[in-house]
């Protein structure tokens, strides 16, 4: 499956095209969606945009486009026009990213990327939120960021822990099942191995993710045949998404988040940036940090402290105290 964002005057849309989808047929249904004429289409793609010549009408989509492209489908006879209110577009995007307290996720400079011949390695960064571990799944499946789809995110995981009780028991969750579907149903119960391996399943996805401090990769979803792949990193106490990005200001709506599983060069490109970011200790120790306790003002130091004062007091609101 092709899976593409679409870019056109009224908007964006996200669509699935079979591998063996020919141009004619690309073309029917992108008239049928966006209501562009076959005749009068003109498709580009990348950043800056290029056209997309294609030799003919039979050839294979395939060999132009690939899983998680984002292409711009343009009409003919407004092509100029249509380029000046994108480059309008461009600027305003560039204008908001000035705002670091409105945008929900930003590029820091300071941070490292891995530059390839398609463009760079790139963390983008989550809301601080409770809720990182679920705008990171989010936005790297469906480009989406909104409490919504957070919502919808933690009633998957909930009941999924319900339907399969042996699976997710006692031992498993550290509390009983029907109290962990309850409680990572509330906004401050953060996300963590349990969601990513019930996401993986549910959207049949691998989910890549490095721990900064130690440098290791936890493939959650491995083996299991899926055919598409996205890298989450950890600093131990904030998920990230990885993304491949045309370049280090190129606009979000060109991320590429969705990868084939067999792609090595995106894998050893993503620890490179983990080693990066190790190297400049752009983690959180989880042995020695110091946890606040929201709901009592008890003062934690370490991982394994903050775990036995959540099992003795059910307190599940902490955060971190510089």
């Amino acid at each position: 499956m092709i899976r593409l964002r679409i870019r056109f005057s009224k908007g964006m849309i996200t669509e699935n095209f079979p591998k063996e989808t020919k141009i004619e047929n690309f073309s029917e249904i992108i008239e049928t969606k966006i209501k562009i004429a076959k005749n009068l289409q003109v498709i580009k793609k990348g950043y800056p945009p290029k056209l997309i010549e294609f030799a003919g009408k039979n050839e294979l989509l395939s060999k132009y486009l690939s899983d998680g492209d984002s292409i711009i489908v343009e009409e003919k006879e407004m092509e100029k026009e249509k380029e000046n209110e994108m480059e309008k577009e461009e600027k305003i995007e560039k204008k908001e990213e000035k705002n670091l307290n409105e945008k929900p996720f930003q590029v820091d400079s300071d941070i490292p990327m891995i530059t390839r011949e398609d463009g760079v390695v790139i963390r983008r960064e989550m809301p601080d939120d409770n809720s990182c571990l679920f705008h990171a799944i989010n936005y790297a499946i469906n480009h989406k960021f909104d409490s919504e789809s957070e919502s919808t995110l933690r009633k998957i995981t909930s009941k999924t822990v319900l339907d399969d009780p042996i699976q997710f028991s006692e031992a498993i969750l550290g509390k009983s099942n029907s109290e962990y579907s309850r409680w990572i149903l509330q906004s401050k119960s953060w996300g963590g191995s349990i969601e990513l391996l019930i996401f993986a399943k549910h959207f049949k996805t691998e989910i890549s993710t490095y721990e900064i401090q130690s440098k290791n990769n936890y493939i959650y979803g491995e083996n299991m045949g899926f055919t598409q792949k996205i890298f989450l990193v950890y600093d131990g106490l904030h998920y990230d998404t990885l993304a491949l990005s045309p370049s280090k200001t190129a606009p979000k709506d060109f991320d590429r988040t969705i990868f084939n599983p067999s792609d090595s060069l995106i894998s050893s490109q993503a620890a490179i940036l983990i080693k990066e970011l190790h190297d400049k200790k752009a983690y959180t120790d989880v042995a020695t940090f110091r946890l606040l306790c929201q709901d009592c003002g008890k003062i934690l130091v370490g991982e394994k402290e903050a775990l036995l004062h959540s099992k003795t007091t059910g307190h599940q609101n902490f955060v971190e105290k510089k």
